[in-house]
């Protein structure tokens, strides 16, 4: 969340980095369903189901280095910064970029413990339902 909207950001194997910000102003103690979404050429960022961002081109391929995956978090090129102020729940990752109508129906199903149209490429899953932890 960058100024109570979406961020989403990559990088690219030749170390470009894009930052893609959604258009919805969020609301402080609303629930929103997010996905961020890289197809090999251009990043889109979904909020309830829909597009809320116009695609935007950063061509190449994923970086692939020893850096995490963050969520609620800008990582510069060492450490985690910008941290969400906020609740994430059910996180997903897959290795391939979802269709617009995926996503729709993920935001539909409401949780993933529901049965979703298609689970092909999920290779992450963390419900988040743990309670309190440290990190």
């Amino acid at each position: 969340v960058d100024g109570q909207k979406i961020r989403f950001t990559i990088q690219t194997s030749a170390g470009t980095t894009g930052a893609f910000l959604g258009n919805t102003t969020l609301s402080i103690g609303t629930w929103y369903h997010v996905a961020g979404v890289w197809d090999g050429s251009n990043a889109s960022i979904y909020l309830n189901g829909v597009s809320d961002a116009t695609p935007s081109s950063l061509g190449g391929t994923l970086g692939n280095n020893s850096s995490p995956l963050t969520v609620g978090t800008l990582r510069t090129l060492t450490t985690p910064t910008k941290f969400m102020d906020g609740k994430i729940d059910e996180v997903r990752v897959y290795n391939r970029a979802l269709s617009a109508s995926e996503i729709s129906a993920l935001y539909k199903s409401g949780s993933v413990s529901h049965k979703v149209p298609n689970n092909l490429g999920l290779v992450g899953y963390w419900s988040m339902n743990e309670g309190t932890s440290t990190t």
